[in-house]
């Protein structure tokens, strides 16, 4: 949608949302935290990969294939299920890096227009319909649309893959995402899903967790 429709939708404008406004979304939307469980150790990862029916099957396949001495079938399945495994794997891993890296980016703090005054906030109490302010080397605090830009990029690889930083412009792709990182230009962008709302939301609540251990001081 275009910059200007979606602050329609979210009844905000370019001037930033007032205070008493901020105070009624934060109560409907709650905080703009991403709910996350402790992270899994690299050994949890990698059975995870092993612990599922199509690679108990293969694993079977194969043990078959080398009783009955089809030493070819077997060396097949087992290239077949590595390769599996390894790319389980590596997709896992770089997805519990991105959600660690936005947790210390949640506890800082984002520039945001409200009232028409610039002021700096924690990243917490952002809510939708609030204009955030993107500098080089910021962390996108929220999924949002950009309605001002000046030769901004934004590095999407942990998400989407992208391996060049991605050009954001008004008229083209205008879509952010929360933990990309802005590389470059400048600009501003309405929030419109926060939390675990966002697209990374969405991913940690798919990501399996375990319950981090309790320590004693005892």
């Amino acid at each position: 949608m275009p910059a200007a429709a979606v602050l329609a939708a979210l009844l905000s404008d370019e001037c930033g949302l007032s205070e008493a406004e901020v105070e009624r979304r934060h109560a409907r939307f709650g905080a703009n935290l991403v709910e996350r469980g402790g992270a899994r150790s690299r050994l949890a990862i990698f059975a995870a990969q092993l612990a599922n029916v199509p690679s108990g099957l293969l694993v079977a396949s194969s043990v078959v294939s080398t009783a009955l001495g089809e030493w070819f079938d077997a060396a097949a399945i087992g290239t077949v299920l590595g390769l599996n495994t390894a790319i389980g794997y590596a997709v896992e891993r770089s997805s519990e890096r991105f959600l660690a890296s936005w947790q210390s980016a949640e506890a800082g703090d984002t520039e945001v227009l409200r009232d028409g005054n610039v002021r700096r906030i924690s990243t917490a109490d952002l809510v939708p319909g609030d204009i955030i302010m993107l500098h080089a080397g910021d962390v996108v605090p929220a999924d949002a649309t950009v309605v001002e830009a000046v030769r901004l990029a934004v590095d999407q690889y942990a998400l989407t893959g992208e391996s060049v930083p991605i050009p954001k412009e008004l008229g083209a792709d205008t879509a952010l995402y929360a933990g990309t990182v802005i590389t470059g230009g400048r600009g501003r962008a309405v929030v419109e899903r926060p939390g675990r709302d966002s697209a990374l939301g969405r991913i940690a609540a798919l990501m399996p967790t375990r319950t981090a251990p309790v320590l004693s001081c005892s």
